[in-house]
């Protein structure tokens, strides 16, 4: 940004000969004119001096520069007198002093582009009143820089506090533009057009004032010129007098503030959130109000710049070590496509006025909702720092927001159907009652208002969904693998996982959040509180391998993974979670027992003094792990268990995440202001009544079931619940125990967190049985042995062909079931099941009746 704001001054000819420092040599004249009559008294302009405009005060050395232009235009004849001829100037200096440095003649022959376009006069000449008023405006220019550039945009060093910075350095930078512009240019610029419409080009001028030894900065220049089309229109190397007069001068005083709100604001302490928004809100509508002035025109259809331009910026200022903007590529497109639209096929597609009206629209509208949520926060304090749910109406204060009424609605919605927020928390709060804070709410706003654009753009309309739109699976699983390659990069999925990504976002996402509905499609608040625990798991993660370091577990590096060893991590794993640490930095970690106290109590520790590693809680933990993980062992050659894999922090995420969402399931159901009794866990009814909501995760894996299985899928649920698994129809054993539950009259049971647990497995291993017998690729667990070189492409050895039309010759036990029949209901409107005959089977010379 700090080439950006030197490359402003030389669009609006503020800094003619200098703006870009090193790019002048040392002398203007290696050997001094020797005739005292044409001698400047102050000698031969010293250019090192110009390096420093920004920062020194050269005063000096810009009235000798003056000077010894004045000089030339004593010294050689011209047609005019008092004027400076170009032609005539190259050709004294042709014959009279090849001693000049070629660098120095092309740079002052620029000179005469600069006063073409800044006073009007003819091309090929320059005046010594022009020299003048030129030399003053650019000691008024390095006055204004060396007192403000060095404190500003030069430093580093940090900033106090918002406040502070606001009425410092922005008030600086703002106050010297205007200083620069008023004082300085409107009285050197001729706003008229002179002897025609004059222009300068940018390129040629920038190029004059390069050397070899400054080549890579003109380039690095010539790669953000087409920051001058974006701001003020025309052709990305062609300034017009038309362009500097309406639109480079009155807007420079807003641009110089706004690219060191970009540049400083990571040096601003104390910054909170709310006044991030206040910041860029301001910064953003100064640059709308540039680039979309109406004395442009109509800009829809004007090119304004290309995908492949930004990243080559990226490319050319950002080390690619930080970050890698090829990686993002696919993701760049796709992003231009839901938050522009236009073509997205190719980098080098157009990005037009339209399209970036667009992006900016949607910019404008988060950060200026965020900062009127922040309004409404401080009118409705009081009720929201409850922890009751919110029962006011915000409509009755409308009159507060009469301009804001859309916001308003937005802000109770959220406020009122959302249980779980982080902000300002290093996790949302997972215990009775609701802990809001007014980052929070803004950060939900936020997510949804992204996310509603992404499922529009992929998904399909539905008026029972937010925002009128929902993706399916399929729709979701198209997009996973749009970008999967671009996600395995950025190292957020493993390669051949997108299917099981998709199923697990999506089974997540539809299902197990707070406001999860039966429409079966993942809605913007349904993805909003996934991505909410998505992000909260990601933050937690990382402190939780710290701990298991401190712990002294040991860990493995392969490639580029780094995993703790699997006893270490289950043995500690609650404990991570409980307690604060201080990590090997010496840096305090908090510990997350406040955020999950409901989850600490249900493990039997109430402090984390208590938490035990016994035999339930571990248990409680692997059900959770096989839920997360899919691969938790290498496998022989011969198919049976090798050893234990190490957890990665994908894992650790992962199994974070379970516990989440069994915490967020609980908490819904069991909440006392939705029918719930408080006891933390889900009792029998609380069960029952969640099974509509739930029942969608079944179909799944009862797609290819007999008809009677499925016409008993919320028999199968109580079974699920009752028996943490699913009943198979190709074990005996296994519908036997079915058919003796469907005809017993205690079908009900509670849920706890490990059966929540439990349920999230089941489903996992009866989608892969499912993939199985359609013959689908499965993922080979002893790639994890290299987890940075897991092939991209399928592996076809593991395909069955033709598995579709190959009949299942295995038994099949589910005609078992035909033989009962309902019979009535009992109080609570549960089927009455009984056997229809006598149901009796041989088995192993035995008899068994039913």
């Amino acid at each position: 940004m700090k080439m950006l704001f030197k490359i402003l001054p030389l669009l609006t000819m503020l800094l003619a000969l200098q703006s870009c420092g090193d790019l002048f040599p040392n002398k203007i004249i290696k050997k001094s004119i020797d005739t005292s009559q044409f001698a400047a008294s102050c000698g031969d302009p010293n250019i090192d001096d110009f390096k420093n405009i920004m920062t020194d005060n050269i005063s000096s050395s810009i009235r000798c520069l003056g000077e010894n232009l004045k000089v030339f235009i004593r010294l050689v004849k011209s047609d005019k007198p008092r004027y400076l001829q170009r032609t005539a100037f190259e050709s004294y200096l042709h014959f009279n002093r090849p001693d000049i440095n070629p660098d120095v003649v092309k740079a002052i022959k620029a000179i005469f582009d600069l006063n073409y376009m800044l006073k009007g006069e003819f091309r090929e000449y320059i005046s010594q009143e022009n020299v003048d008023e030129l030399i003053e405006f650019m000691i008024l220019f390095n006055g204004q820089a060396s007192l403000y550039y060095p404190t500003t945009f030069g430093s580093k060093n940090d900033i106090p506090s918002y406040e502070a910075y606001i009425k410092t350095q922005r008030a600086w930078i703002e106050g010297a533009s205007k200083r620069i512009i008023n004082q300085g240019l409107l009285r050197v610029f001729n706003p008229n057009p002179g002897n025609g419409n004059r222009d300068l080009d940018i390129a040629a001028l920038i190029d004059a004032f390069t050397t070899n030894a400054t080549a890579e900065t003109k380039d690095k220049i010539n790669k953000v010129l087409f920051v001058k089309t974006v701001l003020f229109g025309g052709k990305r190397t062609i300034l017009t007098h038309a362009e500097l007069r309406d639109r480079v001068i009155p807007n420079f005083p807003e641009l110089a503030p706004i690219i060191l709100d970009v540049v400083k604001y990571r040096y601003i302490q104390k910054i909170d959130q709310q006044r991030i928004y206040n910041l860029l809100a301001t910064a953003l509508a100064s640059f709308s109000k540039v680039v979309m002035d109406p004395t442009i025109g109509d800009r829809d259809k004007e090119v304004l710049f290309t995908v492949a331009e930004i990243k080559e910026v990226v490319r050319t200022f950002v080390d690619k070590k930080n970050f890698d903007i090829d990686k993002w590529s696919k993701l760049i497109l796709e992003a231009k496509h839901v938050f522009m639209g236009g073509a997205y096929d190719k980098d080098t597609a157009p990005v037009l006025g339209l399209e970036f009206k667009n992006l900016l629209g949607h910019a404008n509208k988060i950060l200026q909702t965020g900062t009127s949520f922040y309004d409404m926060w401080e009118h409705f304090k009081a009720a929201l720092e409850s922890p009751l749910p919110v029962t006011i109406k915000f409509s009755d204060d409308a009159h507060s927001f009469p301009n804001q009424l859309e916001e308003l609605g937005e802000f109770e919605r959220i406020a009122k159907n959302y249980r779980f927020i982080r902000g300002k928390f290093n996790s949302a709060y997972y215990t009775k009652g609701i802990r809001r804070n007014d980052d929070g709410l803004v950060e939900i706003y936020m997510y949804e208002y992204l996310l509603r654009q992404v499922i529009k753009a992929y998904g399909t309309p539905s008026t029972t969904s937010l925002g009128g739109y929902g993706i399916s699976h399929d729709q979701l699983g198209v997009l996973v693998k749009t970008i999967e390659n671009e996600l395995i990069e950025l190292k957020l999925i493993t390669p051949q996982r997108a299917d099981s990504i998709t199923d697990n976002i999506s089974l997540l996402g539809t299902l197990f959040q707070y406001q999860s509905d039966k429409n079966g499609l993942l809605d913007a608040n349904e993805a909003t509180e996934f991505a909410l625990a998505l992000t909260t798991s990601m933050s937690m993660t990382d402190t939780l391998m710290e701990y298991y370091k401190m712990k002294g577990c040991r860990f493995e590096k392969v490639g580029s993974v780094e995993r703790v060893e699997p006893t270490c991590f289950k043995q500690n794993f609650f404990q991570s979670l409980c307690e604060g640490f201080t990590n090997a930095r010496g840096e305090e970690r908090e510990g997350f027992r406040a955020y999950f106290p409901l989850l600490f109590e249900s493990i039997g520790a109430k402090a984390c003094s208590e938490v035990q590693s016994n035999d339930a809680n571990l248990s409680f933990l692997d059900v959770s792990i096989r839920a997360a993980r899919s691969c938790n062992n290498y496998v022989n050659t011969d198919g049976t268990k090798a050893d234990e894999i190490y957890f990665s922090k994908g894992d650790i995420f992962s199994t974070l995440l379970v516990l989440m969402h069994a915490e967020a399931t609980v908490l819904r159901w069991d909440d006392v202001h939705n029918s719930g009794n408080g006891n933390n866990l889900m009792d029998a009814d609380e069960v029952n009544r969640a099974y509509e909501i739930y029942s969608p995760a079944l179909d799944g894996f009862l797609l290819d079931k007999p008809s009677i299985i499925k016409s008993l899928k919320k028999q199968i649920y109580q079974y699920l619940i009752k028996y943490e698994t699913v009943p198979d129809e190709k074990e005996f054993k296994s519908i036997w125990k079915f058919v003796k539950f469907l005809v017993s009259f205690n079908k009900k049971a509670p849920a706890y967190r490990r059966t929540l647990a439990a349920i999230l497995a089941t489903i996992g291993d009866q989608n892969q049985i499912a993939s199985i017998k359609l013959g689908k690729p499965q993922f080979d667990c002893n790639w994890m042995h290299d987890p940075d070189n897991i092939p991209r492409d399928k592996p076809t050895k593991w395909v069955k062909p033709n598995m579709s039309v190959q009949p299942d010759t295995s038994p099949n036990f589910s005609g078992v079931l035909n033989y009962l029949k309902v019979d009535g209901t009992q109080a609570d409107g549960e089927p009455v099941f009984r056997v229809e005959k006598e149901l009796c089977l041989s088995l192993f010379k035995k008899e068994i009746c039913l």
